[in-house]
């Protein structure tokens, strides 16, 4: 619900623009300022929470998280509407810092791994089923009723969770002032600093997806959404692709993903007019940028400093910063120069990020016999 949450106004972008009189590049800072108050706020936040038990913080995450969705629901204006998502990012700041320690906790001995593969794989159910039935609902009712059914359904969770879950103390140690010597890590700025570039590239044209197929595409309403479900596959195959090519050769996994990024801006509007061109391609984008995520954490969690949980959780807020300023920098480009252009405006950072960025990377992402 959280990830459905965080990304349901791409899927419904032209229908709140329509409903406010508002661009969709206007509509696009929704995405953007959410982004920024999770990349900005995660660590405030979760120093702020780090002593309350664990139990206590998901019941009252969640009943905030859906009292916020409800009042997206009922939203009167732009800025009511802007005020509850900052409320839901607020939520999703600590959310994120919360789930993974305490699925850890809570597992059985010797299966926290399952636990956290359950906690990935809600997120890949977020982008396959999450987001294209809440535009759907969006479509054929309003965009309100899917912000309502999001309401409700976290209602329902907050009940569960309320048998479900146990009692577990937080031990978190964590402080503010373990991020300035963290970032003295040259390996580590450097993934935080190419991370960011290469995601605001990608959300240039993720952000705006569904106008760009509605006005340059020409698609249905139902192709679309068809191509939104392709998207959230990205996840599996991406984790496949991970398992399989990553251990081997993790430089140049790296390296074709940052690659194959700059090829999916580059030819997303040259292929526009060619339905199977531009699903298959919108695939691609995005399991490269899926990949490209895996492999940056991968390398902060095996080679970071410790303990990694302080590098994946600033990671996070980095993530999130690209995600803002792609989105941001999209409008930009929808608004003054046209949607037609996001792909090749969005080509630049992509570019730049891998021709700077990897000739340092590539010294520190050793392959696999050299951990070893």
């Amino acid at each position: 619900m959280f990830n459905t949450s965080e990304f349901i106004p791409v899927g419904l972008l032209s229908d709140i623009a329509e409903d406010f009189s508002a661009s969709e590049a206007r509509v696009g800072m929704l995405i953007s300022v959410y982004a920024w108050v999770v990349g900005l706020m995660s660590l405030p936040l979760m120093v702020a929470v780090a002593k309350v038990n664990w139990r206590v913080l998901m019941l009252w995450l969640v009943g905030l998280f859906a009292l916020f969705q409800g009042l997206s629901a009922v939203a009167t204006g732009y800025w009511t509407l802007m005020a509850a998502r900052v409320g839901v990012a607020c939520c999703h700041s600590v959310f994120w810092g919360v789930v993974p320690p305490y699925a850890v906790a809570t597992a059985p001995e010797g299966r926290s791994a399952t636990a956290l593969s359950i906690i990935v794989t809600g997120s890949s159910v977020a982008m396959i089923v999450g987001l294209p039935i809440g535009r759907i609902i969006g479509l054929y009712l309003s965009w309100r009723v899917t912000f309502a059914c999001i309401c409700a359904v976290s209602a329902l969770v907050v009940g569960v969770c309320a048998f479900v879950l146990p009692r577990v103390k937080s031990y978190s140690s964590f402080t503010l002032r373990q991020v300035p010597g963290m970032l003295k890590n040259r390996m580590v700025a450097w993934i935080y600093v190419f991370v960011t570039v290469i995601v605001t590239s990608y959300f240039m044209v993720y952000s705006y997806i569904e106008p760009f197929l509605a006005q340059i595409g020409r698609y249905t309403p139902e192709r679309i959404t068809f191509v939104l479900i392709l998207i959230g596959f990205a996840g599996m195959v991406a984790g496949v692709l991970f398992s399989k090519l990553y251990v081997k050769h993790p430089r140049w996994f790296l390296l074709g993903s940052s690659l194959v990024m700059v090829g999916f801006t580059g030819l997303l509007e040259p292929v526009a007019n060619w339905i199977a061109l531009l699903s298959g391609l919108c695939l691609i984008g995005a399991v490269a940028e899926t990949c490209f995520n895996l492999a940056c954490q991968d390398a902060l969690i095996k080679r970071g400093p410790q303990p990694s949980t302080i590098t994946v959780a600033t990671y996070s807020g980095f993530f999130n910063v690209g995600i803002g300023t792609g989105t941001f920098l999209g409008g930009l480009v929808t608004t003054y120069a046209g949607i037609a252009y996001i792909g090749f405006w969005a080509v630049i950072p992509a570019a730049v990020a891998t021709a700077v960025a990897f000739p340092v990377m590539r010294r520190v992402i050793l392959p696999m016999e050299q951990r070893k």
